[in-house]
């Protein structure tokens, strides 16, 4: 039988040895990205000339602009979001990775949603496993109140179900929307749902969607340089990262209380006017961290520094934050006494911080608590006769249990 021979096929080199060592690599890479493709349920065919990446996106064309850039969802199936025509190289990568970003936050924010409401499932299915246990315990008429509480947490906890697969849904479709069009009236709807931290998210994808792209180059070019500081760092943090962003307010403390033991940031004026500034910001994970920073901050000067001028002004500006994190310190101050120096007419004088037991007693009194009403019971015995006395007054005026602040607080 004759030897068939063999033809290269067209835009294959040949060497007198053989096929061209580029062109073996060229076909084992397309070999193997089918074979991965398959491997994980996408059925596409990879046209000559693109460069694919393992993270799941299907980035531009290396030569030409595409109008749209392929996302692939945890389904495998596409959706398609915009690019611009007037960037090229390594800025429309820019510019595609701050759209992205925008997106993420909002499948982070309804995934959140999905998880708060996965807490209260567990919590009923806790409940319903206690209730059949006392159903085997009782007998007659005494397991009708538990049966209709058991059908009750029955009917809730489907109904619950449903909740959870229905965040999910939502979060699962921000990357499977196709066209500008879609995505856009997709993130419109989700803004009706009357969620602050959903509404931000989508308002900070919008905006990311219409700035003009070179600002969003710019802006990307910026972010991958870094921040500048440890505070500008930490507030970027409270952007991006998944464990900030939570409904668990722990990670945010630890990340604040780590921030303030750093070695000098207690006495440096520039974070502490860094993290100040950012309680204004219009994300509220950002001001939350923010304000747990700043509150460690003046913890430690109202308690460590021995000028006591600043310290007294640290308790005055703790006594202004309206949040619970802020009663801890103040309880801290008004229990400890201690002395220091003030500056005299003659130069530094020794002197205590009574000025600034008495500011935190008043502040805690507005705070009301049940923590609050354990530690000015306490005061009743301290040796300054000014605070045993505002103590026992308050005491009188408040008599009972203190459940909760004595004013509406703005956080």
């Amino acid at each position: 039988m004759p030897r068939r021979k063999w033809l290269p096929r067209p835009g294959i080199s040949v060497t007198e040895s053989g096929l061209g060592t580029s062109a073996i690599s060229s076909q084992l890479s397309a070999f193997s990205w089918r074979l991965a493709a398959a491997s994980r349920g996408l059925a596409f065919d990879l046209p000559p000339g693109r460069h694919y990446t393992r993270g799941g996106v299907a980035p531009a064309e290396r030569r030409g602009s595409p109008d749209v850039r392929i996302l692939y969802g945890s389904a495998g199936r596409p959706g398609l979001i915009p690019t611009f025509r007037s960037i090229r190289g390594r800025d429309r990568r820019e510019v595609s990775r701050v759209i992205g970003l925008g997106l993420r936050q909002v499948q982070d924010a309804l995934n959140h949603k999905a998880d708060d409401v996965q807490h209260e499932f567990v919590a009923v299915s806790e409940r319903l496993d206690q209730i059949s246990k006392q159903i085997l315990e009782v007998q007659g008429e005494d397991r009708k109140p538990l049966r209709a509480e058991q059908e009750s947490l029955r009917a809730k906890q489907t109904e619950l179900a449903d909740e959870i697969n229905t965040w999910r849904e939502r979060a699962r479709a921000v990357l499977q929307q196709r066209g500008e069009t879609g995505l856009r009236a997709y993130l419109d709807e989700l803004k009706t749902l009357g969620d602050t931290m959903i509404t931000f998210a989508v308002d900070h994808a919008l905006q990311a969607m219409d700035s003009p792209e070179e600002a969003l180059a710019a802006l990307e070019a910026g972010r991958s340089s870094g921040p500048s500081t440890p505070a500008a760092r930490l507030i970027q943090r409270a952007r991006t990262e998944y464990d900030l962003r939570g409904s668990d307010v722990g990670p945010r403390q630890r990340a604040a209380s780590e921030f303030a033991n750093r070695p000098g940031m207690g006495q440096d004026d520039l974070p502490l006017g860094e993290f100040t500034a950012a309680m204004q910001d219009p994300d509220p994970m950002v001001r939350e961290v923010s304000t747990l920073v700043v509150i460690q901050l003046l913890r430690f000067r109202a308690m460590r520094l021995a000028q006591l001028e600043r310290s007294h002004e640290a308790v005055l500006r703790l006594a202004q934050i309206d949040h619970h994190a802020a009663i801890q310190p103040l309880i801290e101050v008004m229990t400890n006494p201690r002395t220091g120096f003030v500056q005299g007419p003659d130069g530094p004088q020794e002197s205590t911080n009574a000025n600034s037991r008495m500011a935190a007693l008043l502040r805690l009194v507005e705070w009301h608590t049940a923590e609050v009403l354990v530690a000015m019971r306490g005061m009743r015995f301290d040796r300054d006769q000014h605070l045993v006395k505002a103590a026992e007054k308050a005491l009188a005026v408040f008599p009972g249990e203190w459940k909760g602040p004595l004013k509406e607080s703005d956080q």
